[in-house]
């Protein structure tokens, strides 16, 4: 009897094994075929939310906010190429600037007032950062309103008629887009 069932094991093992080579089964985040070993995924209980993010990556929990960091030696690295190929060498800052200058997710929440309507949301969005150019826009399935804010794709999010998200990332100036683990990354937010 235990050999019938060690048999069937070995099968059922060497059969998943092809299929993951053969390519059958995908990866199970977001991203790793753009040459990451491995997205981890972060769940925050708080909030009720997870993000993916590769696993070289940081997060930083500071309670009604996260961050999602890149590597900094990575964002020093590209400066200093771009700095070469703008004017020659030169000093380039060292890596342990802050967060705000490197590729991230940045993740924040305010509890402090309460929206019976979408419009009262509209409102306080438009208030709150008047001089941005805000557009209606929708972040899984919640009303949202999305803009450009110094170079980082803005969004505020209604998650709950008494919790506001904001949720920011970089973009590249030349194409408008985000860069492509950031947009894995953010493509992986899940609420719970």
């Amino acid at each position: 009897m235990r050999s019938k069932w060690n048999l069937l094991t070995r099968f059922l093992v060497s059969g998943a094994a092809v299929a993951v080579a053969s390519g059958l089964v995908r990866p199970a985040f977001p991203g790793t075929e753009l040459g990451n070993a491995r997205f981890v995924e972060y769940e925050n209980t708080l909030h009720g939310f997870s993000i993916a993010y590769p696993e070289e990556w940081n997060v930083i929990d500071l309670g009604n906010a996260v961050n999602v960091v890149g590597s900094s030696q990575f964002s020093a690295f590209e400066r200093s190429e771009e700095a070469k190929e703008a004017k020659g060498p030169q000093l380039v800052a060292s890596t342990d600037e802050s967060f705000g200058n490197m590729a991230s997710v940045e993740i924040s929440f305010d509890l402090s007032r309460s929206f019976q309507t979408p419009i009262a949301f509209e409102r306080h969005v438009r208030k709150m950062y008047p001089r941005l150019n805000w557009k209606p826009a929708a972040f899984r399935g919640r009303s949202s309103f999305e803009a450009m804010h110094k170079n980082r794709h803005v969004l505020v999010i209604m998650k709950d008629s008494s919790t506001l998200m904001h949720l920011s990332f970089p973009v590249d100036t030349s194409t408008g887009l985000p860069p492509a683990l950031i947009e894995k990354t953010v493509d992986s937010f899940e609420f719970r």
